[in-house]
């Protein structure tokens, strides 16, 4: 009943708000027009000193071509054409004190009427010189005293280099402007009234029908119920009047089914007014309230059952899990079938993310179906069926509807499709371990898959933990066996440096050896290279050294038979020339002979010679050792 009553006293306030809303709206409204009106006349100011502007604008073209057309300079005038061009500046152009005027860079006023000769601030010349387009209204004080003060329009002339102003007096201005104010306040005063008549004449015709409406609401809050009300005309009024009447009314019928439930009457009908009918809807729901109490309980300990079987599931599998995380092919086939038994799945397979060349592959590496374990291979790519789906989605999938021809559940009387399918992806926060994929013929309540989602997330912790200890001990075995490899190869290199060192030590002895040698030669035996033409090309520092001794200095132009004493050579038959002798010896054949060089010199030689091939050229290459003095004196 009291519900009721405050619904009811819930409309009368919301329509007190309403009457309040309408007392706003009229204020708002009254305000609006005032500010609208204050906006026009804004707008109807700015307007005029805009008109101002445009015509002081006009007239500086005007006074600019009265200059054009003297031909005279503003600021060199004389007196003749100063009078002259004062004429244009006679009349006002805004009120009568309106009157244009000139206003030099220098400051100094020209033309006025009545400050003709005076000057401006520079500081005033600033502000105009600093306005946009050098054009505007400002505010200049001609004297000391506050009333001297007056508003000026300017405008720059560029081609006259001066500005154009016009002084504009404000009691001038207003007062064109006070015709305009009196017709827009008496529009303001008399939509004012029309706004309070109309919204006085609704509320006072309103007024009886709350009257009765309170006395009404008297009776109800005493617990009377009171005649229905008649429905006046007007849609608020209307509506209140049906709705009061349907509470009375619902207070009726809600008195009679209170009655009953009484007298232990629980089986009679009661039709409440609508879903927000609390009242009824109340009543309603205490009638049901017994048989609720008992499907709660039956609830509660159901639910009860639930927990428990999961905290216990939970356990067991942390325990399972913890005693087989370091090898992953027995965690995944003891895992596999656990979970089947104790979802009371008939078939399940467990997949685990591997790197392949060709990407990641979810591979098959556990099945289990009616308690007998199934050897089988296979490999799904990512997005491949519901499985590799699941896997990028990594999401959990139950389906209730099986595509057709999915999968059989194979007994020994026959194959049979299951009822539902699970598929739950064994992941941790940034890694993808795998997929499990069960199916069931009974079918998995919401509380298993729930169930399924918690485990998943220890099952992917264990194998990652698994698979981590199995790449450690793959890594130190690599790391074992690349330490022996390098051992091997560490006392290879060390045989290899030992014999490179042997090789090196006889190399430097034998170059030691050699320097010896050539040291010896160098000191006793002449040697000189000869081109095929006979050319000199070079010798040993004893051989230029003998050359110096004949009296020959320059080694350029030198040639074999330009040295050898032709008279020397020792040929055995007549006829026989150095030509011969380095013609055979270009031939090919070695020769020994004892030969006299050209010069003041008497030392003779006992030459051997022999051509060698040297870049793909041949050389002839002689060594000479000087004739002991007994074999000259015999």
């Amino acid at each position: 009943m009291r519900k009721y009553i405050l619904r009811v006293l819930r409309a009368l306030y919301s329509r007190w708000i309403l009457v309040r809303v309408r007392m706003m709206m009229m204020g708002s409204l009254i305000l609006f027009l005032g500010v609208c009106i204050f906006i026009f006349e804004r707008l109807v100011y700015k307007e005029s000193h805009e008109q101002l502007s445009c015509t002081l604008e006009s007239f500086a073209q005007k006074f600019s071509q009265t200059l054009e057309m003297l031909d005279v300079d503003l600021r060199q005038l004389d007196s003749a054409h100063y009078r002259g061009l004062r004429e244009l500046f006679r009349d006002p152009m805004y009120g009568a004190t309106g009157y244009p005027f000139v206003i030099q860079m220098t400051g100094q006023i020209n033309f006025h009427f009545f400050r003709d000769g005076d000057r401006l601030s520079r500081e005033v010349l600033d502000q105009m010189a600093s306005a946009p387009s050098r054009r505007g209204r400002i505010r200049v004080n001609f004297g000391e005293t506050s009333e001297t003060e007056k508003d000026i329009i300017f405008t720059f002339v560029r081609d006259l280099d001066c500005f154009l102003a016009i002084e504009v007096s404000d009691k001038v201005f207003d007062g064109t402007m006070n015709g305009l104010r009196v017709y827009s306040w008496l529009f303001f005063l008399l939509g004012s009234l029309l706004v309070w008549f109309i919204l006085s004449y609704n509320m006072r015709k309103e007024g009886a029908f709350y009257k009765l409406l309170h006395k009404n609401l008297s009776d109800l809050a005493v617990g009377i119920l009171p005649s229905p009300m008649p429905v006046k005309e007007g849609a608020e009024m209307r509506g209140i009047a049906t709705s009061f009447n349907l509470v009375v009314e619902n207070l009726a019928t809600t008195t009679s089914f209170v009655q009953r439930m009484a007298e232990n009457d629980l089986t009679s009908e009661y039709t409440p007014l609508g879903l927000r009918d609390e009242l009824g809807n109340t009543l309603l729901a205490l009638r049901s309230n017994l048989q609720k109490q008992e499907l709660e309980a039956a609830h509660i300990k159901e639910e009860e059952r639930i927990r428990s079987w999961s905290n216990e599931g939970l356990a067991e599998f942390a325990k399972l899990l913890r005693e087989n995380n370091n090898d992953t092919s027995q965690l995944v086939e003891i895992v596999l079938q656990k979970v089947v038994n104790y979802l009371d799945a008939t078939q399940g397979g467990l997949f685990i993310a591997e790197e392949r060349k060709t990407g990641t592959v979810l591979h098959l590496a556990a099945a289990f179906a009616y308690n007998r374990k199934k050897y089988m291979q296979q490999d799904l790519a990512l997005g491949e069926g519901l499985v590799g789906t699941c896997a990028i989605e990594r999401e959990i999938v139950h389906i209730d509807v099986l595509p057709p021809e999915y999968c059989d559940i194979t007994s020994g009387i026959g194959n049979t499709p299951p009822k539902e399918l699970l598929i739950v992806p064994l992941k941790t926060d940034d890694a993808l371990l795998g997929v499990l994929e069960l199916a069931s013929l009974k079918g998995f309540a919401p509380y298993m898959v729930n169930f399924a989602q918690l485990l998943s997330v220890s099952i992917a912790q264990t194998l990652q933990q698994a698979q981590s200890t199995q790449r450690t001990a793959e890594l130190l075995r690599q790391s074992q066996e690349q330490r022996e490899a390098m051992r091997s190869q560490e006392e290879e290199m060390r045989q290899n440096l030992e014999e490179m060192q042997a090789t090196q030590e006889e190399m430097t002895r034998r170059t030691q050896e050699f320097e010896v040698l050539q040291c010896v030669v160098d000191s006793a035996l002449y040697y000189a290279e000869f081109g095929v033409d006979g050319r000199y090309i070079q010798g040993n520092h004893r051989l230029e050294e003998y050359f110096h001794q004949l009296g020959i200095a320059d080694f350029t132009e030198l040639t074999f038979s330009n040295l050898i004493d032709w008279a020397s050579v020792d040929s055995g038959h007549h006829g026989y020339t150095v030509e011969d002798l380095w013609r055979e010896i270009r031939g090919g054949i070695c020769h020994t002979k004892q030969l006299s060089f050209k010069g003041d010199s008497a030392v003779q030689l006992y030459c051997s010679f022999a051509v060698l091939a040297s870049d793909g050229v041949d050389h002839i290459y002689m060594i000479g050792q000087e004739m002991p003095t007994q074999s000259l004196l015999s």
